[in-house]
């Protein structure tokens, strides 16, 4: 029997969608100019790997599972996977030694899928990564990790600028042998003078100087390294290859205005929202009425009380925090992907071909499964999350 992937997405109408809130922008601290860079100019140690036709190459993530040193190898991985598949097509697919997802579908679409056919070639080491990558990479973003919210400032400016993201333990081991130039060192960048608190300075900074420049229609709300990096927590990284590919801006924030987050707990009240608000009004003037915009992924931890955590005494419960963003966001004619996290390689099945018109066939008597044909089971509803589709069908078996 055949199998086929579907993704089909079903977009979930948001409320109010021409009437939305117009708040003033607030001038954001803009202390140096993004398009300056740094001087580091070096030569690659690393010959490059030369990109053969009808090939998919597996990098597979190898650091130890729970670890600081996975997060940062899956976040530099996927920041050079986004660049190459929006650059070269589909050619680079992330495995992990972790989950078995990936192998799953993989197996899937190579033994009568689209990716049937194509030579696969496994990428051994971070060398052979980098020797593939370097004729596209050429630059790096240093994030820093005394600001968890400068993993994903320096997300957006991967995709703006085309380059790996890299925590300063890996540039200092890798940049200068890669020859990589740095187009933004984000170490000590933000004091909090702005707003009173250095996650709300670093997002309106990365607002004024980059968000014009990103995809108005994709913004991805992935958790940050407050908590997920000393955990190895990589729900929130794996996916950054989407963010990458789209050029999409990227965010962590409360969607409250009556309680201080817990991973930065001593920022004026509101401050987390009322960033939120600035960058929802600059998508919305961005769309400029043509297209709804999409907010993919969500957690609740830092802003909510859960069943799996009572160390934040918050007075909002996890379901009311995912009510609220969704409340807080329609009126700018944005909706939610609520969760989107462990969905790797977006980037390569996004450009699974679709013959169109698709067209939607009379149903069928009920009868018993025939041999011989291939069947397709399609998820449809009100679209709350990717992750049912790309995980649970997996976990669960569902897709034999």
């Amino acid at each position: 029997m055949r199998r086929i992937l579907l993704s089909l997405p079903v977009l979930a109408m948001a409320v109010l969608a021409a009437c939305g809130p117009q708040e003033p922008e607030e001038k954001v601290p803009a202390d140096q100019d993004p398009k300056v860079e740094p001087a580091v100019d070096t030569v690659s140690t690393v010959d490059p790997l030369p990109i053969q036709e009808n090939t998919l190459y597996i990098y597979t993530l190898r650091k130890p599972k729970g670890t600081i040193a996975a997060y940062d190898e899956a976040m530099a991985a996927t920041t050079i996977q986004g660049i190459l598949n929006r650059e070269c097509g589909p050619i680079l697919y992330i495995q992990s030694q972790a989950m078995g997802m990936p192998q799953y579908w993989l197996e899937i679409l190579s033994t009568d899928g689209w990716l049937a056919g194509r030579t696969q070639v496994n990428l051994e080491t971070f060398d052979d990564l980098m020797a593939l990558a370097i004729n596209k990479v050429n630059w790096c973003v240093i994030w820093d990790p005394s600001v968890p919210a400068t993993v994903n400032v320096a997300t957006t400016i991967a995709g703006i600028r085309d380059a790996v993201v890299l925590s300063p333990t890996m540039a200092s081991t890798y940049q200068m042998k890669y020859g990589l130039r740095t187009a933004m060192d984000l170490q000590g960048k933000f004091t909090g003078s702005a707003t009173g608190s250095k996650k709300n300075d670093a997002y309106r900074w990365a607002a004024g100087a980059y968000l014009s420049q990103c995809n108005p229609h994709l913004a991805c709300l992935y958790e940050d390294s407050w908590a997920a990096r000393k955990e190895g927590n990589l729900n929130y990284v794996v996916t950054r290859d989407w963010a990458v590919y789209n050029r999409s801006f990227v965010l962590d924030l409360s969607p409250w205005d009556d309680e201080r987050p817990k991973d930065d707990p001593n920022q004026p009240l509101g401050c987390d929202v009322n960033t939120y608000r600035q960058i929802l009004t600059s998508l919305q003037n961005l769309c400029n009425g043509t297209q709804m915009t999409e907010l993919a992924g969500f957690f609740v931890s830092k802003y909510a009380s859960s069943g799996n955590d009572d160390s934040f005494a918050s007075q909002h419960g996890d379901v009311q925090t995912e009510w609220q963003n969704v409340k807080l966001i329609s009126p700018y004619n944005c909706y939610q992907n609520t969760v989107a996290h462990s969905c790797y390689n977006q980037s390569v099945h996004s450009q699974a071909p679709i013959t169109l018109p698709l067209k939607q066939n009379d149903r069928p008597a009920v009868g018993s499964p025939q041999p011989g044909k291939t069947y397709i089971c399609i998820q449809a509803g009100d679209y709350d999350s990717t992750t049912p589709i790309y995980v649970h069908l997996f976990e669960k078996g569902i897709w034999t």
